[in-house]
Order: C-alpha cells, then sequence, then structure tokens
C-alpha cells in the first residue's frame, strides 16, 4: 500500500512539475510597476515595431512609433461569446472618390494666383494646367506632378451617381503646409502652419447636402513655406456594418520586462495571459537581428469548470505599408519542412531603401503572420469585416474566402479546444526588408542572412523550433539584467532599464 501511495505521489510531483515547466514563461518572476508611456509589444527594428499608446490594450489601435496605425486585433471566444483583448475595431469605409494612394487622380491646377470663384463648381478652369495627383515636392508620396512653386491651386472635378445625406462620408486630406480645401464652394478645412498626412473628417450636414448625382468639386489651396510640399485627398463612405468585436476583455495587469511585455485579461470565466517576446540577446547577434517576435498565449479557466476557447489575431496590410492606399500583394502559404503556416504581404511598387526622414514606415519587403500548421490553426487572409464575423459565429476560419472585399486582413487562429485546467500555444510576427541598409549606394542585406544564405521561411522554421529554448533564454536574461540593475541602483532604476533596454 505504502509503494503505492509513493508511486501515486512521484507521479503527482513529476505531473506537476511538467504542467509548471509548460507554463513557466507566463508567471514572470519579476513585476514592472512603471506606469510606461508607451507599451513594447513588437520591436524587430524601427520601421517594423508596434505599441500599444493608451493604458489598455484594447482601447486603441496599436501603433507604430510614429503614432501611426498598425492595427492588430486580438479576441477570445469562450463558449461561443467573443472577448477583445487588443485593438479595436475600424469601420470599413469605401471609396467615391479616391486619393492617389489607390489612383493617381486627374485635376486642374494653377502655380498662379487664380479669379475670384476658384472655389465654386461653374468656375471655368478651362485655362489651368492639367496634372495627375499627388502634387507635392519630389520624395512625397505617391507623387505624379511635381509642385516647387510657394502656393498651388488644385480643382477636382468629380461624378456621383447619388446623394449621400444619410451616410457617413469622411474627408481624407494631406498636406504640407498651410492648407484650405472646399467642396462645392463650403469650406471644409481650413488650417495653420503645419504638415498632417492621412487626417480623416467626417463631413457635415450642410456639406454633404452638397453632394449631388453629376458634377461635383473639391476645390484647395496649400502654400508652402519651406521644405517640402504636398496635396493629396479623397471621400470616403463608412460602411454600415456594427463591430464584432464589441466587448472588452478586461485587462488586469502589464508588465514590461527588458525582452518581454506581460498582460492579464478576465475573458469572462477564463483569464487570458499574453506574452509579447522580442528575443534581442546580445551575446547571439544571429538570433537578435532575425526579424521574427513571438506573441505567446495561454487561457485557464477561473471557475473551474471546462470551457470551448478559440483565439484569434489580424493584422491589416498597413503593416507593409508607409500610407494607407498603396497596392499590395497577399499570399498564404505552409514552409518546409516544418510546416509553418504564413500570410505574407508587401506593396506591388517594393521601393527598396529609397525614403528617407522621420515620418516613414517601410513600404518595401513583406510583413508574415505564421504559426505552426496544426489541424487546430488556421491562418488565412479576406475581408477585413468577414474575416472577424466567420471567427465570432464559428470559431475558425476554415471557410474563410482568400479573395474578395475591399479592405483585407491576414489573420491566425487556434481553437484550444474544451479547456479545463490550462492550454497554450503562440504565433509568429515577422518582417522580411529584402535589403536593410545602403552603404556607398550599395543596398546591404541584414546580418541574419547570411549573404543570402538564409531566407525568411528558414528564419520562421528555426524560429518555430527554437520557440522553448529562446523563450527560456529571454527569461533568465530578463531576470539577470532586472537583478543588477537593482542592485546598481533600485528598483525604479530596474523599472526603467527594462522599458529602455527594449
Amino acid at each position: 500500500m505504502k509503494y503505492y501511495s509513493l508511486l501515486f505521489c512521484l507521479s503527482a510531483v513529476i505531473l506537476l512539475c511538467s504542467c509548471n515547466k509548460q507554463n513557466q514563461y507566463f508567471l514572470p518572476e519579476k513585476v514592472n510597476e512603471l506606469r510606461a508611456p508607451a507599451y513594447p509589444l513588437v520591436t524587430i527594428d524601427p520601421y517594423t515595431c508596434a505599441w500599444s499608446f493608451t493604458d489598455r490594450l484594447n482601447e486603441d489601435n496599436v501603433r507604430h512609433w510614429t503614432g501611426k496605425p498598425h492595427p492588430l486585433v486580438g479576441a477570445l471566444r469562450v463558449d461561443g461569446k467573443v472577448y477583445r483583448f487588443m485593438g479595436v475595431e475600424e469601420t470599413p469605409m469605401t471609396a467615391i472618390v479616391p486619393t492617389a494612394g489607390a489612383r493617381k487622380w486627374p485635376a486642374s491646377y494653377t502655380e498662379k494666383q487664380p479669379a475670384a470663384g476658384w472655389i465654386n463648381p461653374d468656375f471655368n478652369d478651362a485655362s489651368w494646367d492639367k496634372g495627375l495627383a499627388a502634387f507635392g515636392t519630389p520624395g512625397m508620396p505617391n507623387l505624379s506632378t511635381e509642385w516647387n512653386s510657394k502656393d498651388i491651386w488644385v480643382r477636382r472635378t468629380f461624378d456621383l451617381s447619388q446623394d449621400y445625406m444619410d451616410e457617413a462620408v469622411v474627408l481624407e486630406y494631406s498636406h504640407d503646409d498651410i492648407f484650405e480645401l472646399y467642396i462645392n464652394g463650403v469650406e471644409v478645412v481650413k488650417t495653420d502652419y503645419s504638415w498632417n498626412n492621412n487626417v480623416l473628417k467626417e463631413l457635415t450636414t450642410d456639406v454633404k447636402a452638397t453632394l449631388k448625382p453629376g458634377k461635383n468639386v473639391i476645390a484647395a489651396h496649400c502654400h508652402n513655406r519651406v521644405g517640402g510640399g504636398f496635396v493629396n485627398f479623397g471621400l470616403f463612405v463608412k460602411n454600415k456594418v456594427g463591430d464584432v468585436f464589441s466587448t472588452p476583455a478586461a485587462q488586469k495587469s502589464v508588465n514590461v520586462l527588458p525582452t518581454q511585455t506581460f498582460y492579464t485579461f478576465e475573458c469572462g470565466p477564463v483569464q487570458l495571459d499574453l506574452i509579447f517576446t522580442a528575443p534581442l540577446l546580445m551575446d547571439d547577434l544571429q538570433l537578435m537581428s532575425t526579424p521574427v517576435n513571438y506573441l505567446s498565449y495561454q487561457v485557464k479557466p477561473l471557475d473551474g469548470k471546462a470551457h470551448d476557447v478559440q483565439i484569434y489575431v489580424d493584422a491589416t496590410p498597413l503593416w507593409a505599408m508607409n500610407n494607407p492606399g498603396q497596392e499590395v500583394d497577399m499570399t498564404t502559404g505552409v514552409s518546409e519542412p516544418s510546416k509553418v503556416a504564413y500570410a505574407k504581404v508587401g506593396t506591388v511598387e517594393q521601393p527598396v531603401l529609397q525614403k528617407k526622414g522621420d515620418d516613414v514606415r517601410t513600404d518595401w519587403g513583406y510583413f508574415y503572420l505564421a504559426g505552426e500548421k496544426k489541424p487546430a490553426t488556421d491562418v488565412c487572409m479576406g475581408d477585413y469585416h468577414d474575416m472577424k464575423e466567420l471567427f465570432a459565429n464559428k470559431g475558425s476560419l476554415a471557410d474563410a474566402a482568400q479573395t474578395g472585399g475591399t479592405e483585407k486582413v491576414v489573420a491566425f487562429t487556434e481553437d484550444l479546444g474544451k479547456v479545463s485546467s490550462s492550454a497554450d500555444g503562440f504565433m509568429m510576427i515577422g518582417y522580411d526588408d529584402l535589403y536593410s541598409i545602403q552603404y556607398f549606394k550599395d543596398n546591404r542585406m541584414a546580418y541574419w542572412k547570411q549573404n543570402g544564405k538564409v531566407d525568411m521561411m528558414q528564419a520562421l522554421d528555426k524560429a518555430n523550433k527554437s520557440y522553448v529554448d529562446v523563450m527560456n533564454r529571454c527569461r533568465q536574461f530578463d531576470n539577470q539584467l532586472m537583478n543588477d540593475a537593482e542592485a546598481a541602483g533600485n528598483k525604479e532604476y530596474a523599472e526603467l532599464c527594462a522599458l529602455a533596454y527594449r
């Protein structure tokens, strides 16, 4: 009897140890109480990075360090109910007068002070020059017509087949510097000395009242005081769809360590733990420079009952764009030999290393959303709204349409099944920039590529296989850095060092 009791106890210890080993990543030994100005999520390099600018991960878009949206939306489906833990849903919009990012639209323009009434629909602009948008100085996005004087006046004539009084119509505009814009003679925008890209402004009722079937005009004037000049604009209609992921998860904590950021949420009857891992380990240059980060997740019941659980994460093509509206290619596949399922997004243009400046996001190379190919996982692409609706209704993307829809996303899902104790998994986010620096006019590959001997599929396969080892190394490094920093200063100093290192 004693033998069987001892055997039972040993078995219980072994089982407990194996469970703790499996889930140890989600129990950080150090707690950072610093309220960060922005929480690091994906930190591959200055171009491929994503941050939460708000206290809670699910109260705003995930953003690039420049402040532009790099949307990641995450949701957990528990017994058929969906809880949004990351990002926000944006109402899809359809272009009725596209910006130059989607189509190089024609317009009349002049660089000389026009006669009175130039803002009105019936103004005769036959003597003005003709050109294609966007208008600006060399180096500006989607540029077609160079503008090198102090002032430019632009008139864009377009036809509508209906009125839009019952629609939510949004003006998108970009300008550099002082800017004024009129729709059918009514002032909509008037700025001081500033420059802004992709500003969204919903039209008031009196402005929408001027939009009639037939001919309409948007007239704009931009004064360039110094440096670059730019003009681009268009009109969109918000689609009449409700948020699918309307219920936010309750965030309980956030903890920033040198290579990892931890979040904990309550999603109804279960707890969701997340870890964003950037393996920036300076004693391993191959690993440190490889452009792959992990998003790990673990679910545990809070009520002692088993629950049916699925997880969903999607990303928009903005991860591979400098400006919204750029044309992109999107594909899905499975790599060999380790069976990593992936979605790949990149611009059609691929202007490798052609941009410079602060307010720039990479639009060359390819963004990847990936995970190990298993019966319970899907990596798909499809319509922004339809993909979320499919997941909310069925808990998977097995029936997702790979084409269709004007606003697309790439998405990852995993069915964690009936969770009675705990279940966990991970996915990967990566970016292959093709070439990373220009050295004396010579484009050079990143270190991890080993002069072309390693490609992105090999990098994803290796990242998938080495997940456990990398997570253990990151955990060990985080503890060491926090302990050393606290010994050198104090707890507050260690907390600052964690964020500074990341």
